[in-house]
């Protein structure tokens, strides 16, 4: 019997709650390369340490440096488009294809790439080698520390992100008796470098007329002297204590990218003056205060870990993971790894993590570090919701409001209403299809996919002003190019989308007797089940803003006659509206199953025939080699976990940190892909909570413990966020679990757990303890 404890009042709300863990990524080397080094980040800017001695390179990044693409919309577009639809109708499919990449995708072009802002070297002058390295970075406090042990004394280096002040500071002391001596330069390939007394000044512009940017170095000697190296750097002698200070400034234009600033250059100069006359003591306290503000709104307890594991480095953990032995703390640690990225590499009002976030060593990132909107950038905020980190959506659900001048004028040149975009844009936000391949460029649901979002923020934060003022908006522009797009079935007697991909895979089909392959079709099941969120989001926010205008009516219409994604044959899940045989059977997408994870069409409590299927269809997907990349792994530890199947989502996280995940827990694709990280985060948030599920009757489901696994059997988690504005905390094992669940806002709520559903409603600010026994057979 459940026992609900209505008298109890656990006032949480807005209450920060411990970490409880020691949070800290530890080695006694120094990074082999640039994706195993330590993270520093203000939201704007980054730095990246690899813990070398007698040599560190400090690779430097700025969010908006960027180079520039370039790209035209080709004349008759909507025209070719028609005329691709209609192959498609057809069933010539390969002959659709071959069009819309002659005719729509040509010229080729990408989205040209996120570009670094310089790498900074240390080195250290003093004679003689480490006897020990200890490498750490504290990711509770965001602070970085480098220690080296000599003969004579100890030589350390440490780093903060300084928010606030828009800086990234290090201080570099040592107790041997000669003091400092180390040479400090800045350099790029491409751009020069000058010196303005203790300050190193990079100036420069992204590729093709991209960003310019200014970054700048700022050494403070203390007690030593600064002299000018030969190589233009700079060369500190004696002391016991130095400060380094890194910032940039761009003229970037967020509102604006094909216009640029013209009153950028004095702000790094106002960014250092933040930090004129500050010790490091003081700067050190304040950025791990910032750090900790956010880190320590929610912590998570899965388990105990052997106090010897956690006395190894973190790769010595993850190799002992890999052979099979428990370590519950660093799965925690991985989690939480992925919400101090999320804080490290955002700001409330600033450009969105890319590919890598904030940080790259190249100019020519992989994939140009690009915004992927296919899945990639969705998923880097996927965790930010439920794990406390509201603010931080914005970036993203800022770049669905700036992108509409381009993605209308793609819509209205393919003949469409609304807005639309191909699958990757950069930060000038240019729409147009790229990446020369129909595979994944003939895609026109991206726009639909980002749009999302905002309505699953509203659903977080019941800010109704932002709903009404931002979201509305842009909400009906995604709605108005769907209803524009799809097209009737008349044999079906359904709407369908299309011409579309299921991205970014090819089914094989039969013409005229003869095996041929492709992308684009009509009907995708990814596409179907974008199409039911676009419309289902419109209807919803129009009726929580109490509209009901021609837009809404026609939606209210079509919906019903919306096709679905078919079961095939053998029961899975068919990607294509054809019964088609992939190309690749281990495909890293699983576009196809969008309407479990990350949407909310089909559930375990009302779906079984659809559950069956789409479980079917992930046992065959690993089955030929599936989830093979980082961030594929981590989709499936969410899907798997709304499919209530908590072994085999608990077997991606084996997988996933057994064998994608670097020493810095750096996800990797490979190469790294920070999107992995994410994904992961709100896996195991999605194993501990879900909401996504409002029955008929009004009730928002909040499923606790939905897929728990054996590995887990006792914990405690606080801080996690349901939609509907509840805030819950978690304790449990094998004989109970303790619940508090405390209201932002007014709701009705059934609360699911172990065989039990329980009807509460709340008013704003109060809350409750449930207590549920062991589970029900």
């Amino acid at each position: 019997m459940n026992k609900i404890c209505l008298g109890v009042v656990v006032l949480f709300c807005g209450l920060q709650v411990s970490a409880g863990r020691e949070l800290v990524i530890r080695s006694d080397r120094a990074a082999a390369k640039w994706d195993e080094g330590y993270t520093i980040g203000s939201g704007r800017l980054g730095m990246l340490t690899l813990g070398g001695w007698p040599n560190e390179t400090l690779y430097l990044n700025e969010n908006s440096i960027w180079a520039r693409s370039t790209f035209e919309v080709p004349a008759g577009a909507d025209r070719v488009m028609k005329q691709v639809r209609a192959l498609a109708v057809d069933g010539r499919y390969a002959q659709a294809e071959k069009l819309w990449t002659d005719e729509l995708i040509q010229p080729v072009w990408r989205p040209a790439s996120y570009e670094y802002a310089g790498h900074a070297g240390i080195e250290h002058l003093n004679p003689g080698a480490p006897e020990s390295i200890r490498n750490s970075l504290d990711i509770s406090t965001g602070l970085n520390r480098s220690e080296a042990r000599f003969a004579d004394g100890v030589t350390v280096r440490e780093a903060i992100a300084l928010r606030e002040r828009d800086v990234i500071a290090m201080r570099i002391s040592t107790t041997r008796p000669a003091g400092l001596n180390f040479r400090l330069t800045l350099s790029h390939p491409r751009d020069s470098v000058m010196l303005d007394g203790n300050r190193l000044i990079l100036t420069g512009e992204g590729a093709n007329g991209g960003t310019g940017y200014q970054t700048h170095l700022l050494l403070q000697p203390g007690d030593g002297s600064v002299l000018t190296g030969r190589d233009g750097g700079l060369v500190l002698k004696g002391g016991n204590e130095a400060l380094l200070f890194f910032t940039a400034a761009t003229d970037y234009n967020m509102a604006d990218p094909d216009t640029r600033l013209t009153d950028w250059q004095g702000r790094a100069d106002q960014y250092l003056a933040r930090v004129s006359g500050a010790d490091w003591k003081t700067l050190c306290a304040e950025g791990q205060a910032e750090m900790r503000a956010y880190m320590e709104r929610f912590s998570i307890q899965l388990g105990t870990t052997d106090a010897g594991a956690l006395r190894l480095t973190t790769v010595e953990r993850i190799k002992r993971y890999a052979a099979g032995r428990a370590d519950p703390d660093l799965e925690e640690l991985l989690f939480q790894f992925g919400r101090y990225c999320a804080v490290a590499s955002n700001r409330e009002s600033g450009l969105p993590n890319n590919l890598q976030g904030l940080w790259s060593e190249n100019l020519s990132a992989p994939w140009s570090g690009d915004y992927h909107l296919n899945i990639n950038l969705q998923m880097n905020y996927w965790p930010v919701e439920t794990t406390g980190l509201g603010e931080l959506h914005r970036p993203l659900l800022n770049l669905v409001r700036d992108m509409q001048p381009a993605g209308q004028q793609l819509a209205r040149a393919l003949g469409y209403e609304g807005f639309a975009c191909g699958h990757a844009i950069n930060a000038f936000k240019n729409t147009w299809f790229s990446g020369g391949n129909a595979m994944w460029a003939a895609s026109l649901m991206n726009g639909a996919w980002v749009t999302a979002h905002l309505m699953d923020h509203y659903r977080f934060s019941g800010d109704r002003a932002y709903l009404e003022a931002e979201a509305w908006p842009l909400i009906q522009n995604n709605a108005r190019f769907i209803l524009s797009w799809l097209h009737f079935d008349e044999a079906a007697g359904e709407w369908i989308t299309g011409p579309g991909t299921s991205p970014e895979n090819q089914f094989i089909y039969l013409d005229q007797g003869e095996e041929k392959r492709a992308s684009v079709s009509c009907g995708t099941t990814h596409d179907l089940m974008i199409a039911w969120e676009s419309l289902s989001d419109l209807i919803e926010a129009a009726e929580e803003l109490g509209i009901e205008n021609e837009l809404v009516l026609r939606a209210k219409a079509v919906l019903p006659q919306l096709a679905e994604g078919r079961i095939g044959a053998d029961g899975r899940l068919q990607e294509w509206r054809e019964p088609f045989k992939e190309t690749n059977a281990g495909h890293r997408h699983v576009s196809h199953a969008y309407g479990f994870f990350p949407g909310r069409q089909y559930n375990v409590i009302e779906n079984a025939d659809m559950v069956e299927a789409i479980r079917n269809s992930l046992d065959f997907r690993l089955a030929n080699g599936g989830g093979h990349t980082g961030w594929s792994r981590a989709w499936l530890i969410n899907i798997e976990a709304c499919l209530m199947r908590p072994e085999a989502a608990y077997g991606n996280i084996r997988t996933l940190v057994s064998k994608l995940v670097n020493p810095n827990l750096f996800d990797m694709h490979p190469p790294f892909q920070i999107d992995g990280n994410f994904g992961y985060t709100s896996g195991v948030v999605t194993m501990l909570l879900q909401s996504r599920i409002q029955l008929e009757s009004g009730e928002r489901v909040i499923a606790l413990l939905p897929a728990l696994p054996s590995a887990w059997p006792q914990g405690e988690v606080r801080g996690l966020r349901a939609r509907g504005g509840a805030v819950v905390n978690l304790k449990w094992d094998s004989d109970s679990v303790t619940a508090e669940i405390s209201a932002q806002r007014s709701g009705l709520y059934e609360v699911r757990c172990r065989g039990r559903a329980v009807p509460l409603q709340l008013s704003d600010g109060q809350s409750v303890q449930l207590h549920f026994g062991p589970a029900s057979h």
